[in-house]
């Protein structure tokens, strides 16, 4: 086989990466919900790209960003709904999307896997005092990973060059992607797809899916939850939870991991601390030892669907919000949940 030969096999190889077995092109809709701006539907396939462009600038959703400040808002978001296809065509749409400023949505009863969870961590929002991401993903959707593969003849045998070139080729890839993922907002502390994920995705086998099925990888990977109308007024052992869970995953750890049944009943036993800044009053989670190392949790009167906290860290030096001064981090309460709790009985609440 020649080079000529060999470079359009890659070629097809390439375009062919990420493949399922549907034969139908996505479909692509403006306005399909209140929600939604645009809404793919179906495998992703050659071309597609183009049809989601066109769409997507004449709804102006390319307007903005290299300017000044985009106008695309939270419902202005692509809706996905699609077992993935040509990795090739998801590589240019989540390109488009991230550059762009738009965010993605997994609705209700809504799946998403392969080259469809590339364009949806993707999702972000920007503006002028605003980079943040913006992947809204329903606790009865559903998202899963696998890493990009070519299509081969289990029959097919190739050459020591022939395998260079794959090699060198899935190393092009790989490294793509990692550049991608790594952009890191200066207004957030997360690149948009943090090294753990990148483990997930290229641990999973072709025909394997890794799926986000727990507030764990959801809170870990930056990925916000909807259909969750979790109220809360924190308890101690709350607030506890709350606190160490947004430590490990501040770290890119895997809470479950990280949090132990020992370490809440330990900081059960600590006496309660708190501090005053102006009018708010904030429970101290006292982690260090001896140096400083904390969370500082507002105290909330009323059950509320988010909390504000603040972490402290003198051994790593990581700082996130400040709240002396009014500007902590605001978290949705479902955060001081056991981090092992399932998507679907979140939903239920």
């Amino acid at each position: 086989m020649g080079g000529k030969q060999i470079s359009q096999l890659l070629i097809s190889l390439l375009l062919a990466c990420m493949s399922s077995s549907g034969v139908h092109a996505a479909t692509f809709k403006g306005n399909p919900s209140s929600n939604c701006a645009i809404s793919l539907v179906g495998e992703i396939v050659r071309g597609d790209f183009e049809k989601f462009k066109l769409l997507a600038v004449n709804k102006k959703l390319n307007n903005g960003i290299e300017g000044s400040e985009v106008e695309n808002t939270y419902d202005e978001a692509l809706c996905l709904n699609s077992v993935g296809g040509s990795y090739i065509e998801g590589r240019l749409i989540a390109n488009f999307v991230h550059k762009y400023a738009i965010a993605t949505r997994i609705l209700k009863s809504s799946e998403c896997y392969s080259a469809c969870a590339l364009i949806f961590m993707a999702g972000r929002v920007h503006g002028a005092e605003i980079d943040a991401p913006a992947k809204f993903l329903s606790a009865n959707g559903k998202l899963g990973f696998h890493a990009p593969y070519f299509t081969l003849d289990d029959n097919a045998t190739f050459s020591g060059k022939e395998v260079k070139a794959f090699t060198g080729l899935q190393n092009v890839l790989v490294a793509d992607l990692i550049s991608f993922g790594s952009f890191s907002s200066v207004f957030d502390f997360r690149p948009s797809i943090s090294a753990s994920l990148f483990a997930e995705i290229y641990r999973s086998k072709p025909n394997e899916l890794s799926f986000v099925d727990t507030i764990d990888k959801a809170a870990r990977w930056g990925i916000d939850l909807e259909d969750i109308k979790i109220k809360l007024t924190l308890t101690k052992s709350q607030e506890i939870q709350l606190c160490l869970n947004f430590q490990a995953w501040s770290r890119d750890e895997s809470a479950i991991d990280a949090v132990k049944t020992r370490d809440i009943d330990f900081y059960m036993s600590q006496p309660d601390n708190a501090v005053r800044y102006s009018d708010k009053v904030f429970h101290v989670i006292d982690t260090g030892g001896m140096e400083v190392k904390n969370c500082q949790i507002e105290i909330q009167s009323e059950a509320s669907l988010s909390q504000k906290i603040c972490l402290k860290d003198d051994f790593s030096g990581r700082h996130l919000g400040d709240c002396e001064n009014g500007l902590a981090y605001q978290v949705p309460s479902y955060y001081a949940l056991p981090a092992n709790s399932p998507l679907s009985k979140l939903a239920e609440f």
